[in-house]
């Protein structure tokens, strides 16, 4: 048969195979060094002398598998018993394998084992259909560990000892009254436990490293498995023994010989428990080990980092530095012309103008947990993360829209797209609500950005000078071609409140908005928002139908906005606390009584805080409750807080002339402004002023919070405070006058205008203030009233209004110290020089259109027949575009 002796093949490794992954011994793969102290040791040193008959540390030393060393431990007499019936079952299956094919192969002895193992394997699956018919609850276990030992003898051959006589038995065990004793003998015990064993031994052969610091550890651990190994080759080596003997002798041996068996296994069970300690603890070790390592890494990593910190913040600093470094050297070499043509889209030329800016920095800034219902948008966050597209959000009035607007410029899309550039525009209502101010306001915000497109608006700035900002074809065209310059990049414009915006221009707005999305080359994003009206969304109807995703309805996040607001008016209370001194009593009440009311948007919130600050109450629970309940003070709606505040008003006469004045002004005046036109009578002609710190305490006094101060320029608060006003049943509630008309609003202001150009302005060169803080009563309201007087006339129908024909004749006269005040201010067309002298009065009225003046002069003057032809035919043409002005909506006034 070729070999066995056993005792010289266990010296031998077995050949390497593809599968085979080897579980060599310490020695080999940890060196001995030095062992840790003895208290972090995770079992003691009696622990490892339980079993007495450890293998020599010699043995441990040797090149080969672990069962090997096992083996070789075992009682001599029982080994030569056992490589008997190796052999002879080898021997068995050589002449059966001769008697098939009359050839003789000579093997080397770990075939032998293996030979042994299959033909094991195969005598037992030969014989199952006759272990399930007779015995299958039985013999469950043969059925299926011959499946578990072909696994097991691929993943461990160095354990081919073991399985060899394992498989000589398996097929006597088919045997139901062997089986049984099997069973009960702890045979099948012990053979299912030598996988596991096997496996024990590799995971922790591969987890350790050939340099750790726990090899003695490791040490013990495989003398250990030796010992346990050493005893299940006993006791497999004498369980196969005993199945090969008659069943006679088995029955006298096993009355013997009982406790032995139950000793065997009580002691395999026993080593299996220390294998299992040493077990646990080698792999607390590598687990340290490896943090240990995984920290050692990570200071090494910080520390490395640390050194290329300020490398990298350079570099950072540069990659900042450079989208700045190039507009900054464009910025150097613009020329005069250039500049001036930059600064004219700002439509600010002096600080009586308000700019852009203002309106952004009027408004509020967002608090902190409000306007989530926008800002966790998925459909936000998409748009965010896109080149080009269009946003638009829709909400009603007081919910925030324009504090999110803001909030979006100021934070938002600097994160989001910090190389973006990013151009905005707030519409409000009468005084900045065209196109033609949108897009300079944008392309002023792309200019300062990137110097160098200046020049792509040279041309038209060439073509129209200073009148550029009010050619709106042209403003289009140069718009369009910024955005399809390279040098541009990626743009996110914001318009908020279209529907602010003049409604005779909104469908064009909205449509060349549509052309740019559409346009291939364009890199342009647009966020809008608006109230939810009809006629604004239906302009995008088609393009939310084809995708959805482009509008974000507000008006259906009423319980999230309500909730929002909530955050707002938990935080008021305690500002309002801390102002009057509310205790904690009454401050928890003042927030339950206003959290249960209905209505609440933010803009209510603001009213509301506004009268409690305003007004006294007791700081009592009692007090409260007087405000909510008894008193009925405090407003329930927007537009009752509107009602409210102006019933509290201590003059409503001037707060009605204030509204006036606000409402028709072309811009917005100036605190200084605001007080002139407020107090100019015909009948007087001296003036005497507060000063705006004074008269702004008037105007809240007046008009309570339905006026703001921004920036020293009086506002509405809100639109609706606009829309409250003119509506029937508005400003009709608190007084016994009815709402405020344009032509009303138009016609006070064109009196102030004139009244001002009559007494005041002629008075310019008299005028020498001692108090620089005083105001300069002859000078501060005349840029306005030069410029807009014709305006607030035309749109009063004053042209004709005999009471201020002669206040108009002065203006209109030439010869006037009054025409000559004011026309310096402004551009005025004059007459051919040869005819200066003649008629210029007439001709200065005609030319503007006021019949009043044309009338007295008709009346009492001779005329040739021929200038009265030319003048009627030009009075003719100034009468149908007054018709035509007068019956639509007031032109909008230019920026001085």
């Amino acid at each position: 048969m070729g070999c066995f002796g056993l005792r010289k093949l266990v010296g031998k490794k077995p050949p390497p195979q593809n599968y085979y992954y080897p579980a060599d011994t310490v020695v080999r793969k940890w060196a001995p060094v030095t062992p840790q102290a003895q208290e972090e040791k995770p079992i003691t040193e009696k622990a490892l002398k339980v079993v007495d008959d450890s293998p020599d540390k010699d043995i441990l030393t040797s090149d080969e598998s672990l069962w090997n060393r096992a083996y070789k431990q075992l009682d001599q007499g029982l080994v030569n018993k056992y490589e008997e019936l190796l052999a002879k079952q080898r021997q068995q299956i050589n002449d059966h394998s001769q008697n098939e094919t009359n050839e003789k192969r000579e093997t080397n002895c770990h075939e032998d084992l293996d030979i042994i193992i299959k033909n094991g394997l195969e005598h037992t699956q030969g014989q199952r259909r006759c272990i399930q018919e007779s015995f299958a609850q039985d013999a469950g276990w043969i059925l299926s560990v011959k499946d578990l030992i072909c696994e097991a003898v691929k993943a461990s051959p160095e354990a081919s000892l073991a399985w060899a006589g394992v498989c000589i038995v398996l097929p006597l065990l088919t045997n139901p009254h062997s089986a049984t004793e099997a069973n009960k003998s702890g045979f099948t015990y012990v053979a299912g436990r030598i996988p596991y064993y096997v496996e024990l031994e590799r995971i922790l052969w591969s987890a350790s490293s050939p340099n750790s610091d726990h090899a003695g550890l490791k040490e013990q651990f495989y003398a250990n498995m030796v010992n346990l190994y050493q005893h299940v080759l006993q006791f497999q080596v004498t369980s196969v023994l005993r199945f090969h003997r008659s069943w006679k002798q088995n029955l006298v041996g096993d009355i013997v010989q009982a406790e032995n068996w139950s000793g065997m296994v009580s002691s395999i069970k026993h080593l299996e428990k220390i294998v299992q300690q040493y077990a646990a603890a080698i792999s607390n070790e590598i687990s340290r080990q490896h943090l240990n390592q995984a920290e050692a890494n990570t200071r090494h990593n910080f520390e490395s980092l640390q050194k290329v910190a300020p490398l990298a913040k350079r570099h950072l600093e540069v990659d900042t530095e450079v989208p700045h470094i190039q507009p900054q050297r464009y910025e150097e070499v613009l020329s005069d012309d250039e500049r001036k043509c930059r600064q004219l889209f700002c439509l600010a030329s002096n600080v009586m103008d308000t700019s852009y800016e203002s309106y952004k920095s009027g408004v509020p800034d967002r608090l902190e947990g409000t306007g989530e219902w926008l800002l966790e948008q998925p459909h936000l966050h998409q748009w965010l993360q896109q080149d080009k597209g269009l946003m638009i959000v829709s909400a009603d009035p007081g919910c925030g829209k324009s504090v999110l607007t803001k909030h979006l410029i100021d934070n938002v899309l600097p994160q989001s797209s910090p190389l973006a550039t990013i151009g905005y525009f707030f519409f409000k209502d009468q005084v900045q609500n065209t196109q033609k101010q949108a897009l300079c306001a944008l392309l002023h915000q792309l200019f300062t950005s990137n110097p160098a497109l200046i020049k792509l608006a040279m041309k038209s700035f060439s073509n129209n000078g200073d009148n550029l900002v009010n050619v709106l074809p042209a403003l289009w065209d140069i718009f369009s071609q910024v955005l399809k310059d390279p040098r541009v990049g990626q743009t996110v414009f914001v318009l908020d409140a279209l529907d602010e915006c003049n409604e005779s221009e909104l469908t064009d707005l909205t449509d060349k908005i549509k052309s740019i999305q559409k346009d291939a080359e364009s890199r342009a994003r647009f966020f809008l928002t608006s109230r939810p009206y009809g006629k604004i969304m239906s302009e995008f109807h088609q393009l939310i139908d084809e995708s959805p995703r482009i509008h974000i309805p507000g008006e259906n996040e009423f319980e999230n906005i309500s909730q929002e607001v909530n955050i707002v008016i938990k935080h008021r209370v305690g500002l309002l606390a801390q102002r009057k001194g509310l205790n904690a009593t009454v401050q928890s009440h003042l927030e339950e009584q206003l959290l249960e009311m209905n209505h609440r948007t933010y803009l209510w919130v603001h009213l509301v805080f506004d009268y409690l600050e305003r007004h006294s109450f007791r700081k009592v629970r009692d007090g409260i409750d007087d405000v909510f309940i008894l008193s009925d003070q405090l407003p329930k709606s927007v537009n009752d807080a509107y009602a409210k505040i102006l019933g509290k008003s201590d003059d409503v006469g001037m707060a009605r002339k204030a509204f006036c004045v606000v409402l028709a002004a072309s811009r917005p005046l100036t605190l200084t402004e605001m007080n002139i036109a407020l107090h100019l009578d015909l009948k007087k002609d001296e003036l005497e002023l507060e000063s705006d710190e004074d008269f702004q305490v008037s105007l809240r006094n007046w008009c309570g919070m339905l006026l703001s101060v921004n920036d020293k320029k009086v506002f509405f608060l809100h639109q609706t405070a606009r829309e409250f006003l003119m509506r029937e049943n508005g400003f009709s509630l608190s007084s016994e006058r009815g709402p405020i008309d344009m032509k009303e609003a138009q016609r006070v202001l064109a009196v102030s205008c004139i009244t001002y150009m009559n007494i005041f302005m002629p008075r310019v060169d008299q005028t020498h203030l001692g108090d620089s803080t005083a105001i300069d009563v002859n000078r501060a309201f005349s840029n306005y009233s030069a410029k807009n007087w014709h305006h607030h006339v035309k749109a009063a129908r004053l042209s004709d209004d005999e009471r201020l024909e002669p206040y108009l004749t002065r203006i209109c006269d030439p010869k006037s110290d009054v025409y000559a005040s004011w026309s310096e201010l402004t551009l005025v067309e004059k007459p051919p020089a040869h005819k200066r002298d003649e008629c210029n009065t007439l001709w200065m009225a005609a030319n503007f259109g006021i019949t009043s003046v044309l009338k007295r002069i008709l009346q009492h003057e001779e005329m040739k027949t021929w200038k009265i032809v030319g003048l009627a035919a030009r009075l003719q043409t100034q009468l149908y575009v007054l018709t035509k002005s007068t019956s639509t909506a007031p032109a909008v006034a230019k920026h001085s």
